[in-house]
């Protein structure tokens, strides 16, 4: 699993940004294009210090928050 202290995560087509959402304290987490920059999805994280895998097989985040799991798709 990967922490919050790993801010980005590069994959094949995609860079994922773990951010504020606009000075907040929303936790995001950007995924954009390599190739044009256009931002493809957005996941909001329940806590700020997240606990996730990219699954760029599936392309899918897999976020584990205690005992709760949130599968999301991109």
């Amino acid at each position: 699993m990967l922490d919050r202290k790993n801010h980005s995560k590069n994959a094949k087509n995609t860079l994922f940004f773990f951010t504020d959402e606009g000075g907040d304290t929303k936790k995001v987490m950007i995924a954009v294009n390599k190739d044009n920059g256009s931002e493809i999805a957005k996941f909001q994280f329940s806590n700020n210090n997240p606990e996730y895998e990219i699954d760029t097989f599936d392309k899918k985040v897999i976020y584990i928050n205690g005992s709760v799991l949130e599968i999301f798709s991109y």
